[in-house]
């Protein structure tokens, strides 16, 4: 599988947990099955994108969540996390 590929099934992930099918914590799990595949990606990278999934857990909040509990998401753990994968080729 291609970095893109692997970049892109993650992608499908948070952009689920953008609409509230999913919470936060599949995106860590997706990183954690797709991360391995990269090839060439720095160990710096990859550690950002699981230090960014863990961001998204403590920090957004899913729209049911938003609505329910009236936190609002700051979504700036899952913008940086979507530019860091839509950068990987």
């Amino acid at each position: 599988m291609s970095n893109r590929s692997s970049a892109e099934r993650i992608l499908e992930v948070v952009a689920a947990f953008e609409r509230g099918s999913i919470g936060a914590s599949a995106i860590a799990e997706s990183i954690e099955i797709h991360e391995p595949a990269l090839e060439s990606v720095s160990r710096v990278l990859r550690d950002e994108l699981h230090r960014l999934s863990v961001q998204v857990i403590g920090e957004d909040v899913s729209p049911q969540e938003e609505s329910l509990l009236g936190i609002k998401s700051s979504k700036v753990a899952l913008v940086k996390l979507k530019s860091l994968l839509q950068a990987i080729e």
